[in-house]
């Protein structure tokens, strides 16, 4: 990375000793000087600090492929000597491409969100404020995944200048954390200021809302409340007054009034697909065609692939015993997972032989409605759904009260009567309402819940680790297909991803993580 901005500075310097041949100013250029100038500029700029959120290592189908291949719902779906196999067998290292990548794009969106705060603070016109707020949530957002995926990292709140500021020190994960914390409600406290445009929609087309940042807001503490591995090796417990916050945020989130369960389950996948803004959509990463097209649903999905085909390359998979998990009547299971392909058209069809076979993943599957899309599609790529405050604020309630309340019965129950058959919604026979369980119980109801609702969302893996049965529930998977590698090679210390080999190379006084 330093020596990308040496050979910069060292071109700009010798150009700068052409004066013979170079005799004009080029008044019309963009610099940071004239840049942003205007509050239209600052939404200019805050396009940029978005873009990074559609590069497939945050939250695209490399980022699924390298955070839920392993977990203890879904392995890999290709080649056993794939590198995305690999990662499913945990044979990882710091020079692999996907921590290199992710970090890569975390630090390209946050150097954008710095430049946009700098910027417009210096310059200090009228109605900024709003970009401000947006750059710092997304700049917020952007630690968060920093922060679940590698454990201590450089803090920058200034923009990369030339060579400055590329040699920080690795800063605790509860520095970082309440850094952005205290960001996050400035950004609260300016969107309040402005309801027409964050509080009173659910959708800016991908960008934030109030309602977003709340769950931004809500998800670090959540993971303040629960477990981490520190970059030494130690296993740290969290704070579980941090379930108040949650439970706060949650029912803050309900209050506004603005989002709701879709009827349907699978209506919101629909229309993720048909660029339809949903309303159990907080915050959706948007995708247009043809230039910004999404890849989700073709490396993910079943057969068949291609224009006119609903289905991709069954790059994921589920393993059999998520499968039998589910109440085989649970209207998620056969729109999530699936034995069969595609082969007409956008119809899944079954097959007969459902055992020995791992399901493959059609959560994402493209529909008819927006187009005949092959690789390239207008899938939009969610974050974070209605769905999951409810189960937010179920898990919340159990840990305050030591045991679920009404309320948290209430909120679970919410999620699963949507899940029923249509001729099943009020008979009791199906997912029926959960009553009578004491904390353990409601907490592994949760823990299945989670994974009914939210499985392939990129949530999984950070939950299990949170919960601190990483080990155990990935070690419970035996996967015969790929000769049981995940079990055999998954370690403790594979909670955290190495720090990139040119990080450690650039920062010889870092120390790596533990294991790497």
């Amino acid at each position: 990375m330093k020596t990308k901005y040496l050979f910069t500075i060292l071109i700009l310097f010798l150009l700068s000793s052409c004066d013979d041949f170079l005799k004009e100013e080029p008044f019309s250029f963009l610099t940071q000087d004239n840049f942003p100038g205007k509050v239209e500029d600052a939404d200019i700029a805050l396009n940029g600090a978005y873009y990074p959120l559609t590069q497939n290592f945050i939250r695209g189908y490399q980022n699924l492929l390298g955070t839920c291949a392993g977990t203890d719902l879904t392995t890999y779906g290709g080649s056993k000597t794939n590198a995305y196999a690999m990662r499913a067998f945990y044979v990882w290292s710091p020079a692999d491409r996907w921590p290199v990548r992710r970090w890569d794009h975390l630090y390209q969106g946050i150097n954008a969100c710095n430049f946009i705060i700098e910027s417009v603070n210096e310059k200090g016109y009228e109605g900024a404020d709003k970009a401000v707020a947006e750059a710092l949530a997304l700049r917020a957002f952007y630690y968060l995944e920093l922060t679940i995926t590698y454990g201590d990292v450089p803090l920058k709140l200034d923009q990369s200048k030339g060579i400055d500021g590329l040699d920080l020190p690795r800063e605790s994960v509860d520095v970082i954390r309440t850094a952005m914390l205290e960001d996050l409600t400035s950004a609260e406290n300016i969107m309040e200021e402005y309801p027409e445009i964050y509080k009173k929609v659910y959708t800016r087309q991908g960008k934030l809302t109030l309602g977003a940042v709340k769950m931004i807001k809500a998800h670090y503490y959540m993971y303040m409340a629960g477990w981490r591995r520190s970059w030494d090796g130690q296993m740290i417990e969290g704070d579980k007054s941090y379930w108040t916050n949650v439970r706060d945020l949650c029912q803050e989130i309900i209050a506004m009034g603005v989002y709701e369960l879709d009827p349907d389950f699978t209506n919101v996948f629909k229309d993720l697909y048909r660029d339809i803004y949903n309303k159990e959509l907080i915050w959706e990463i948007d995708h247009s065609m043809p230039d910004n097209g999404s890849t989700f649903p073709n490396a993910l999905t079943a057969g068949k692939y291609g224009a006119g085909k609903g289905g991709g390359f069954a790059s994921l998979r589920s393993n059999l015993d998520f499968w039998d998990l589910y109440d085989p009547l649970d209207v998620r299971r056969d729109w999530t997972l699936g034995h069969g392909s595609f082969k007409t058209g956008y119809d899944f069809v079954p097959s007969n032989n459902q055992r020995g076979k791992r399901p493959k993943i059609n959560k994402f599957r493209k529909v008819p409605g927006n187009g005949d899309h092959a690789w390239r599609t207008p899938y939009n790529i969610p974050v974070y759904r209605f769905s999951a405050v409810y189960l937010m604020l179920a898990e919340a309630l159990n840990e305050i009260n030591d045991g679920p309340s009404p309320e948290a019965y209430a909120a679970i129950n919410t999620v699963r009567e949507r899940a029923r058959p249509a001729e099943h919604k009020t008979d009791g026979t199906v997912l029926p309402d959960l009553s009578g369980l004491n904390y353990e119980s409601f907490k592994l109801a949760i823990i299945d819940e989670r994974a009914f609702e939210l499985a392939m969302e990129g949530f999984r893996r950070y939950d299990i680790i949170r919960w601190n049965i990483f080990l155990e529930r990935v070690k419970m998977v035996s996967d015969d297909y790929y000769g049981g590698f995940q079990e055999a090679n998954v370690r403790d210390f594979h909670m955290l991803e190495p720090i990139p080999l040119q990080e450690m190379d650039l920062n010889p006084e870092w120390r790596q993580n533990d294991g790497y």
